[in-house]
């Protein structure tokens, strides 16, 4: 038996099975009429989430986040640690249900959306960039490693209003279909990492 915080009420309680999220079943409704998968429901999050759904337009399925000083879209290809713990394989962040972003750095990062088909499309400037101020511990990600250990001696720089045809000149467009699964595999020793701790 471990004590855990209910994810909706925030009160102590004594979880009954190791994944349990909520202490009642009132809880867990409450929890999933929030429209939020996952972790802990900040002010931060609920205001990154009213943010996305008003830029977003009927029909997107999901987004994506680039960080141009690591070069990297959000979430990573393949099998990928998300928000609130989980494992996905999905190439975008849900926006039904709101799924927040697992980001390593508070920062400013470039919002792309999805379509159903794959495709996705850039909000009008100056919306498509975003602030996410709710960033996770990333620093054992291989992927990340080397790139987060280098912007931490130069330091973040602010974007210009050009972050989408710069994006596109650099060729950093998200990818439109998920990475084979032979491709996933520098991420599966960040789940052997999580899994050691």
């Amino acid at each position: 038996m471990h004590i855990a915080v209910c994810r909706a009420c925030r009160l102590p309680y004594t979880q009954s099975r190791s994944d349990q999220r909520y202490c009642s079943a009132a809880c867990r409704e409450q929890g999933r009429s929030l429209g939020v998968s996952g972790g802990v429901l900040t002010r931060d999050v609920i205001l990154f989430r009213e943010q996305v759904r008003r830029l977003a337009r009927r029909g997107d399925v999901g987004y994506r986040l680039l960080l141009f000083e690591l070069e990297t879209w959000f979430p990573l290809p393949g099998r990928s640690r998300r928000w609130g713990g989980g494992w996905r394989t999905t190439p975008h962040y849900s926006l039904n249900p709101f799924e927040p972003p697992r980001v390593p750095l508070e920062a400013n990062y470039m919002l792309a959306f999805i379509s159903p088909s794959g495709g996705f499309r850039y909000p009008d400037p100056p919306h498509h960039m975003i602030l996410v101020t709710f960033p996770e511990h990333m620093d054992r990600v291989p992927a990340l490693v080397q790139r987060l250990a280098k912007l931490k001696k130069t330091g973040i720089k602010q974007q210009s209003d050009t972050a989408v045809e710069t994006a596109q000149a650099a060729s950093l467009e998200p990818p439109p279909n998920p990475q084979p699964a032979s491709e996933a595999a520098p991420h599966q020793a960040e789940e052997q990492d999580d899994a050691e701790n």
